[in-house]
């Protein structure tokens, strides 16, 4: 899990709807569909299948706080640094050769919350999928884990945001009213909680990785298309001062 610090923070309440605002996620037929029910607390939490965006939605949040208005921190914990080396990898997730997935996962939780807890600056936290390689026992444990520091929530932590698959992560936390992101088809987080899941074929187990990249280059064309208008509103700005400029002489 990589952690990177941002700066720039604002209510979740706020923030959301801010990020709700991009192209990706608004509009008849956005790139990456997702459905919001507001919370009441500090709490965001992120769900949906497998290529549904989660990941994406997690760190563009990550990404807003840095451009906005406030400089505040925020910390991004996910799974990228895997594949990186140096020594921030090395504190995250120690020796891989020598600890399981899972104890590996709790760590970063575990240091985590442990950084929140030492932060003088107001922050945010973010979790993309911290139960990898837990069993469904220690995900509840996890779930409680994370409950307790709801209990505790540092003044300072003004907003923790958890990407996950679990409902044996979420049931713990559903008492503390999360604001709630779902990738994909509208559902409730109480909804989702109670779902059958949804048997899939070997064919669609297959097709995921290409599922997954279909995903962002609908992404890569919609940031695409973002970057020409926002050039061809640029050219218009600077052909209309011209223009100005050109009617002011006598």
């Amino acid at each position: 899990m990589k952690w990177s610090v941002y700066e720039h923070i604002m209510h979740p309440k706020t923030l959301l709807r801010q990020v709700l605002n991009y192209a990706y996620f608004s509009g008849e037929k956005p790139p990456l569909p997702v459905h919001y029910t507001p919370g009441n607390s500090r709490l965001v939490m992120v769900t949906g299948e497998n290529a549904s965006g989660k990941s994406f939605f997690v760190r563009v949040m990550a990404a807003y706080c840095r451009f906005g208005a406030d400089k505040e921190e925020a910390i991004l914990v996910d799974m990228t640094m895997r594949t990186e080396g140096g020594l921030a990898r090395a504190f995250v997730f120690g020796d891989e050769g020598s600890q399981s997935t899972g104890n590996i996962s709790l760590q970063s939780v575990v240091k985590g919350i442990t950084t929140c807890k030492g932060r003088e600056k107001n922050h945010y936290i973010f979790y993309d999928e911290p139960e990898i390689g837990l069993s469904e026992g220690y995900q509840m444990a996890m779930g409680a884990y994370f409950a307790r520091f709801m209990e505790e929530l540092p003044a300072n932590t003004k907003g923790v945001v958890i990407a996950t698959h679990s409902k044996y992560v979420v049931q713990p936390l559903v008492a503390y009213t999360p604001h709630h992101i779902h990738c994909g088809p509208p559902a409730t987080l109480e909804e989702w909680l109670t779902q059958t899941p949804k048997a899939r074929s070997i064919d669609e187990l297959l097709a995921l990785n290409e599922d997954s990249w279909d995903t962002y280059r609908n992404l890569d064309e919609e940031l695409r298309r973002g970057k020409e208008e926002k050039e061809e509103r640029k050219v218009k700005a600077v052909r209309g001062r011209r223009e100005g400029r050109r009617g002011r002489r006598p």
